[in-house]
């Protein structure tokens, strides 16, 4: 069972945005052949208006598992989806099938990995729900990611803290019942944009507009 940086990023995405995980019935019928009394596999993670992403992930599905996803219009935002029977069962040794946005945890094989992997991990959970962002008041670049999931955020804050990141949890929103996870040091922010990055293209370059202002944070 080995976890390389190619799946935790896509398990970091699953936390965030995962659409659908797990195995679902197939439908339709070829030449009286009824394929509704299969199951299929299938990943499906909303990727919104970043159709780049989708194609980010695709590629790390290509580089862990040899299969192509694809990226699809769907409705009014673009998803990424990939049918595999192996990859579904491999991503379930740290990913629960029934986990949603309240219930996903940290696997205890992430802490003990190396680094890369939770770097990886730290990147597509952040395209998936972490922003840039410069307040204007207190003048002061931020990497925020905000969730439902307390104990969820509680243990990427301790991913982050075990990368030696100044990172911080707070309570977001009493009404919405959300958290945050902060990073406010602009030494480590100029680190996340240098060592770790967005996959959503959209957020790198807003993370290096930010930078560029040259703004001091302490």
């Amino acid at each position: 069972m080995s976890l390389t940086p190619e799946k935790a990023e896509i398990l970091g995405a699953l936390f965030g945005d995962k659409s659908l995980f797990g195995f679902y019935p197939r439908y339709g019928k070829y030449k009286g052949y009824d394929y509704s009394r299969y199951k299929q596999g299938i990943v499906r993670i909303s990727v919104g208006k970043d159709a780049d992403w989708g194609e980010h992930l695709s590629a790390l599905t290509l580089k862990a598992y040899n299969i192509h996803g694809c990226v699809v219009k769907d409705t009014r935002e673009w998803v990424f989806r990939i049918d595999s029977a192996r990859v579904v069962w491999d991503l379930m040794n740290w990913y629960g099938s029934l986990w949603d946005c309240y219930t996903w945890r940290v696997h205890p094989q992430l802490f003990e990995s190396s680094n890369e992997v939770k770097a990886s991990l730290i990147r597509g959970y952040c395209d998936a729900d972490g922003s840039p962002i410069y307040n204007k008041s207190r003048k002061q670049p931020l990497i925020k990611i905000e969730s439902v999931n307390y104990k969820g955020l509680q243990e990427i804050n301790s991913v982050f803290q075990q990368l030696s990141y100044d990172s911080h949890l707070w309570k977001e929103s009493k009404t919405r019942g959300t958290w945050g996870v902060y990073l406010t040091k602009r030494s480590d922010i100029e680190r996340y944009f240098r060592e770790i990055g967005f996959g959503v293209k959209r957020k790198q370059l807003r993370i290096a507009e930010i930078l560029n202002q040259r703004i001091g944070c302490q």
